[in-house]
């Protein structure tokens, strides 16, 4: 039986007709509702990480050491480009901001689902940057600190306003410290470029069996029109659909446009197809430590953060608008190799993929009442209006 805030979006008869032909117990299965707890070793090895962060604390309370090394867990790899450039840039703020009293040790190799998230609660790493949507496994209501699909969301000047402004970041930190963490907004994708494939998809059908990776609970949605989705942790996948490894691919901000001209001009290249984008409003991009070693930096150390942190967002939101004219030049350098299908874009599939969206996000939203909580003030601040309009 569908839950109530399901029926309160109207969508019962969507979910059994004939066109998406779906079984809800089989489409749940793939949600963020059927998401996986913690393990008991994890929450151990947690736990144990927690006393280690208090038993210095309390040794020596709210005070740094003259010099400590963090060591810095990041979903992407250090680039030039895109989100890697964003965390290299961050980290030297950090040990600059401390005068070198913090000195920040980059992973060489980018974490991958949750692992970033796990090896800060453990203990096994200080730092981790990435976006909520790979912790969902561990909670699903950390997506909505990503970022939600299909108009469903907010575009992120009024998501930054939410966190800031609105109790967002409360909600975030209670959420967070079930698992002894605490996060920080310092970025943002960019600006969603559309969902770019080797097919012209113009109905749900279309999607069947297609292979697209996506982010958070697009791939929620992706599978409930009968696409193969599965999580999309690096910009590696965009080399992969000029190859044909893969089908499909969302673009996201200068640093995919930028992967994926330079795989379209490395050789033979086939016709794309861009049209409407399935995350939309683009997704947020977070710092987190353990809620533990959080509690126990001074006061200034909090503050550093936290300022360093909205330094970081904001030079983020200044670079997407500064970068118009690159993004053209990329758009020019791509064109031959591209349909540009988003004004052809029938909308009843915009239309489907919404209220598919709308019924994930609402059966998340029952999850547990830390979910009730966070969708009640999320949904309070968005409003009516939708999120920035598919590509």
């Amino acid at each position: 039986m569908l839950s109530r805030s399901v029926k309160q979006f109207g969508v019962r008869d969507m979910l059994k007709t004939k066109e998406l032909n779906m079984d809800r117990r089989d489409f749940l299965k793939g949600s963020s509702a059927a998401a996986l707890a913690v393990g008991t070793a994890t929450a151990a090895a947690a736990q144990a990480a927690k006393a280690a962060d208090d038993a210095k604390a309390l040794a020596t309370p709210a005070l740094m050491p003259q010099r400590r090394t963090l060591r810095m867990v990041s979903l992407w790899p250090d680039a030039v480009t895109g989100p890697g450039d964003h965390v290299r840039r961050l980290a030297k703020r950090i040990e600059a901001a401390s005068d070198g009293r913090l000195l920040i040790e980059i992973t060489d190799q980018p974490a991958t689902g949750a692992d970033a998230f796990k090896a800060v609660m453990t203990g096994n790493a200080d730092l981790y940057v990435g976006h909520e949507h790979a912790h969902r496994e561990l909670h699903p209501a950390f997506s909505y600190f990503a970022g939600l699909p299909c108009r469903t969301g907010m575009d992120i000047d009024r998501f930054n306003a939410w966190l800031m402004a609105a109790g967002g970041q409360d909600l975030w930190d209670d959420l967070a410290a079930e698992f002894n963490m605490k996060g920080l907004m310092i970025g943002h994708s960019g600006r969603a470029h559309g969902l770019w494939t080797r097919h012209h998809l113009q109905t749900t059908a279309d999607f069947k069996d297609k292979r697209i990776p996506a982010i958070g609970l697009a791939c929620d949605v992706l599978r409930a029109v009968g696409a193969m989705a599965a999580d999309q942790t690096s910009m590696h996948a965009l080399a992969g659909l000029a190859r044909g490894d893969i089908d499909g691919a969302e673009i996201f901000g200068t640093g995919d446009l930028a992967q994926i001209t330079r795989s379209l001009g490395a050789g033979p290249a086939p016709t794309l197809f861009a049209s409407l984008s399935i995350n939309d409003a683009g997704y947020g991009v977070s710092l987190g430590m353990r809620r533990s070693l959080w509690d126990g930096l001074a006061n200034s150390y909090r503050v550093m953060f936290a300022a360093l942190a909205s330094e970081a967002r904001a030079m983020g939101n200044a670079e997407t608008h500064s970068e118009a004219a690159m993004t053209a030049h990329m758009y020019e350098a791509a064109a031959r190799h591209i349909v540009f299908a988003g004004h052809q874009q029938p909308y009843a599939l915009a239309r489907q993929l919404t209220r598919i969206a709308e019924t994930i996000v609402a059966d998340l939203s029952g999850h547990d009442d830390h979910a009730r909580r966070i969708n009640a003030s999320y949904m309070a601040f968005k409003g009516p209006r939708s999120a920035a309009p598919s590509s």
